[in-house]
């Protein structure tokens, strides 16, 4: 495998690196600054690892587990936040098979760390496959998505607040 690093190619050796605790499909994965891989839920359930979820040490080459999801999903989104928080969207649940659409919360190194369920007042649509990107200091943009049928619709969640706002037009955000 190649990796495109700092500009530079470097070959990176995937035989002898550490494995994950859980076998996985249908799962998310986000980065945590340059050093974390958290990867979240699975769409088949083989130990629960439908709610299991694991961060990978990129320096010391390293999966542990941290707390479980509060609901068992695959194809759902995820995202880190201020190299501090994983924030996890939609999804199917595993067990009822529905589409989901909630948010869960995590911070990395917090004592005792655990999701959090967030309950916006504003509820997303139910969905999954959708995008989710960090688009500034309190703010995560989530949309499209399949719910039995593609998505167009945008939301834009505050991560203040915890609350979603439906967005009426494509925002526009520098790059």
């Amino acid at each position: 495998t190649e990796l495109i690093e700092n500009g530079s190619i470097d070959s990176m050796d995937s035989n002898g690196k550490d494995k994950m605790k859980y076998p996985r499909q249908g799962h998310s994965v986000c980065a945590i600054g340059s050093k974390f891989l958290v990867v979240t839920g699975s769409r088949m359930d083989h130990e629960e690892s439908g709610k299991k979820c694991e961060i990978y040490n990129v320096d010391m080459d390293l999966w542990w587990e941290i707390a479980d999801l509060n609901v068992a999903r695959h194809y759902h989104s995820s995202c880190s936040f201020a190299d501090k928080f994983v924030y996890i969207f939609c999804g199917i649940n595993n067990a009822t098979k529905k589409y989901l659409n909630t948010i869960e919360r995590y911070e990395n190194g917090a004592p005792n760390a655990k999701w959090d369920l967030i309950d916006p007042s504003t509820k997303l649509p139910v969905r999954q496959g959708c995008g989710v990107a960090v688009t500034g200091n309190s703010s995560i943009l989530i949309f499209g998505g399949y719910s039995a049928r593609m998505l167009k619709d945008a939301y834009l969640f505050n991560t203040n607040t915890r609350e979603v706002t439906p967005l009426t037009k494509q925002p526009v955000i520098e790059i």
